[in-house]
């Protein structure tokens, strides 16, 4: 499947859930094995979420604008909805940058990615760690309001809103 701004979005939203999972386990779990492979698959989609929202910035900057805004959405919604984007596209930004500064800085990455023997961190001691689960939380509740908004509009108006944010959209043939 070709990557396009719909096809990163879903990807995106896939591997957000995956960072989430993996990170909130993660964090219940006692050093050993398990917390290592956990904060493995935890860091793995955490830059992936990078690598695909820097994707989504790009291809808006140089190819193509987002999708405007469905005729007949009020002037409050419309800017509800850019604040939302923006949040969420920050964040997603900064949450994996966060989480990739502390992985180097604290050379979990050998434990994580090299296949070492030493013991992770405690990532709690790190400065970044506080802010990095926050922006998690954030994210959960933005993401959320994305897509409450989604579906409340969807049912204001249903002819084919729901339809626009899904693969074979009309306009893309």
């Amino acid at each position: 499947m070709i990557l396009t701004p719909r096809t990163s979005h879903w990807a995106t939203a896939i591997m957000v859930l995956a960072a989430l999972y993996f990170g909130i386990v993660a964090d219940g779990t006692d050093p050993g094995a398990t917390k290592t492979v956990l904060l493995r698959f935890h860091a793995i989609a955490g830059i992936t979420v990078l690598g695909l929202t820097l994707f989504h910035v790009y291809w808006w900057m140089f190819y193509d604008k987002k999708p405007g805004p469905v005729p007949g959405t009020p002037k409050w919604r419309r800017t509800m909805v850019k604040v939302n984007h923006f949040l969420l596209i920050s964040l997603l930004l900064v949450g994996p940058g966060f989480g990739a500064i502390m992985v180097l800085q604290s050379g979990a990455y050998a434990t994580l990615f090299l296949g070492s023997n030493i013991a992770l961190p405690d990532f709690w001691e790190h400065r970044l760690r506080e802010y990095h689960g926050l922006i998690g939380r954030i994210i959960m509740l933005l993401a959320i309001l994305h897509i409450a908004g989604a579906l409340l509009r969807a049912m204001k108006k249903p002819k084919g809103y729901l339809k626009r944010m899904w693969f074979r959209y009309s306009k893309d043939k």
